[in-house]
């Protein structure tokens, strides 16, 4: 990552930080987390770029960078919904491998820990789609009970579908 990429990313940190924390102070000086429905759309905007940021960086570990379609906060659900490519996903298997669990929970947790402990907000979990659908889209047998797979894909958890990575 570039120095100027760095200072930019510093920047908005600091800035998103700050209108939290002016959130925050409203509340209970307590442990309030804010959730993501509580945000504006320009703190939205900060926070999905400063994420992105972040699963770019953990996919460029692995020589993965260019993975990453996108990413959006769900407000409704409180959740981050990363879409990655389908290329991220492993060829020539027909289920959900150890190794692309361990994959995804990498980024996911990376994600939690700089929305939850870093910036004090806080999610239900992150989710993943490839290309725009879910996992059980590729891998049905994994998912049986699934009969339509959910518009917002499948992260991490049990072979029902559900959505979670806590």
């Amino acid at each position: 990552m570039s120095q100027s990429n760095v200072w930019w990313r510093t920047i908005l940190a600091v800035c998103l930080a700050a209108t939290l924390a002016g959130i925050c102070s409203t509340a209970t000086p307590a442990l309030k987390r804010v959730k993501a429905s509580e945000l504006g759309a320009e703190q939205r905007k900060d926070l999905e770029t400063l994420i992105e940021d972040q699963v770019r960086e953990r996919l460029e570990l692995e020589s993965s960078a260019r993975m990453l379609n996108g990413l959006r906060l769900d407000r409704s659900e409180n959740t981050v919904i990363v879409d990655l490519s389908a290329a991220f996903l492993p060829t020539g298997v027909n289920h959900v491998t150890a190794a692309l669990e361990d994959r995804l929970h990498v980024i996911a947790t990376g994600v939690l820990w700089l929305v939850e402990n870093d910036l004090g907000l806080s999610l239900t979990g992150v989710h993943f789609t490839f290309d725009g659908k879910p996992l059980s889209w590729y891998y049905p047998d994994d998912y049986p009970d699934e009969t339509a797979p959910s518009e917002h894909g499948t992260g991490l958890g049990p072979p029902d579908g559900a959505t979670t990575t806590r």
